[in-house]
């Protein structure tokens, strides 16, 4: 550790943490140990917290107590993990018609209010303490000195919607960024010129790290390709989007480094991390207890959609929140020795399945490597979006004007997949805008996941 980081870490953030009411350092320092912690432990305090927040949420907030009391639930009914499913499920549309009864009174004065992104519709406002916002900085900061990266370390984020480059304006964040040796970059436009200046300012700045969405990676590594520019790292983090294999390669071997994927929200904060033995994400069991459900019921080694309940966020519990994401949970640890359990790695959205009229469900990632393949290069962008049932639009942003062959092809693609019942159209645009919180998005879906019956594709 160089002296400017033994000094970052020890005495200016310890600082920080001191003016700000915050606990950043302390608890980065309790989940260094807590990680080689045994699977046994870890449960076991997983199921502490779970009573603990259980017991606030029913005597404390509206919501709950009126849910489980409807539920014919106690607290002392909901003692184990396993027990959770006891719960029905928390939904973004239930937090937006009960934000206030999701509230606990005791903590509201003491709570700063917080937006997501909105990837999917109309964003979500919740509210967290500076406590709970503190252990998850603490993960975010664990996850990256798996990969390499330490506070202090110089680092570029490509990163953000308008409302989180907003905040990063304050004077806090700024002081914070410099002397965390940080620099952000905006992920919502990512044209030509825009990452002309990333590249030429990352080439002065020679960040050790970079950290962003995997489309702005993707981006910007291919920019950097196509030009011939030479960015040496050490690492680069992929978070809040699915990353495809071909975008991990493909960022590994134009910054020739390794590349860690990580997974979280706004509303969960830093849920799970890649170590460098890439045999699954990490979940942060310390602070979340992450299910995933099929058929309305958890399993193991199975896909299906992540719930997650918040272990620290006592001022708006949020209990088997559905957060839209889909993935496996491992039956076995990582070889790298730590006792938390491993996501396979997110497959994507709920909304990132195109649903066919006999109820078969369509993943975008068959979709996301049009651009990759020979027949699909004249293609900068395309977005497959789903009004409905039997309507496809296929938006594509051409490099070069296509033929109407690369029109057909494009197509064929989609129909072959849908089936002939589904009419498929292409429209050419001059700009395919990212969703609010600066995220690409391949795949669009308007089609309500439970609409029909069927099998996952």
């Amino acid at each position: 550790m160089s002296v400017y980081n033994f000094t970052v870490q020890k005495v200016i953030f310890p600082t920080f943490d001191l003016m700000r009411g915050t606990k950043n350092m302390k608890y980065l320092k309790i989940l260094r140990k807590t990680q080689w912690h045994s699977p046994e432990e870890i449960k076991k305090h997983q199921q502490k917290e779970l009573r603990r927040l259980i017991k606030t949420a029913y005597e404390n907030v509206p919501y709950y107590h009126r849910l489980l009391r409807s539920s014919g639930l106690k607290p002392d009914d909901i003692k184990t993990i396993k027990d959770l499913e006891k719960i029905p499920p928390l939904t973004k549309k239930e937090i937006r018609e009960h934000t206030e009864d999701l509230l606990n009174p005791e903590l509201f004065p003491r709570t700063t209010a917080f937006y997501t992104g909105g990837t999917t519709g109309e964003p979500v406002k919740f509210y967290l303490t500076k406590d709970r916002v503190s252990w998850g900085s603490a993960a975010d900061y664990r996850g990256m000195e798996w990969g390499g990266h330490h506070i202090g370390d110089k680092q570029v984020l490509i990163w953000g919607a308008p409302i989180d480059l907003a905040a990063h304006r304050r004077l806090s964040y700024k002081i914070k960024r410099a002397v965390a040796r940080r620099k952000i970059f905006s992920a919502y436009d990512l044209g030509d010129d825009a990452l002309e200046k990333i590249a030429r300012d990352v080439l002065k700045f020679k960040p050790k790290t970079i950290k962003g969405y995997a489309s702005a990676l993707f981006l910007f590594a291919r920019y950097v390709d196509s030009h011939d520019i030479k960015i040496p790292l050490k690492a680069v983090f992929s978070t809040a989007e699915k990353l495809h294999d071909f975008q991990r390669d493909f960022i590994s071997s134009t910054f020739e480094c390794d590349v860690f994927d990580g997974y979280g929200g706004r509303e969960t904060s830093l849920v799970a991390y890649e170590c460098d033995r890439h045999e699954g994400l990490h979940i942060s069991e310390e602070n979340v207890i992450v299910e995933v459900v099929k058929d309305g019921e958890s399993v193991v080694e199975e896909t299906g959609e992540i719930y997650i309940t918040d272990l620290r966020n006592f001022s708006m519990p949020f209990i088997r929140y559905r957060v839209g994401d889909v993935s496996a949970i491992r039956e076995e640890l990582c070889s790298c020795g730590r006792g938390l359990s491993l996501l396979r790695g997110i497959e994507g959205r709920i909304t990132d399945y195109l649903i066919t009229p006999d109820g078969k469900r369509i993943h975008g990632l068959l979709f996301a490597v049009l651009t990759q393949l020979p027949e699909g290069q004249w293609m900068e962008k395309f977005q497959v979006y789903q009004s409905d049932l039997y309507h496809i639009k296929i938006f594509v942003k051409p490099k070069q004007r296509p033929t109407d062959k690369n029109l057909a092809w494009v197509k064929s693609v989609v129909q072959r997949e849908v089936g002939e019942s589904v009419d498929v159209e292409v429209e050419i645009v001059d700009r395919i805008p990212p969703a609010p919180s600066g995220k690409t998005q391949y795949v669009v879906s308007r089609v309500p996941p439970d609409s029909v019956g069927g099998e996952t594709g």
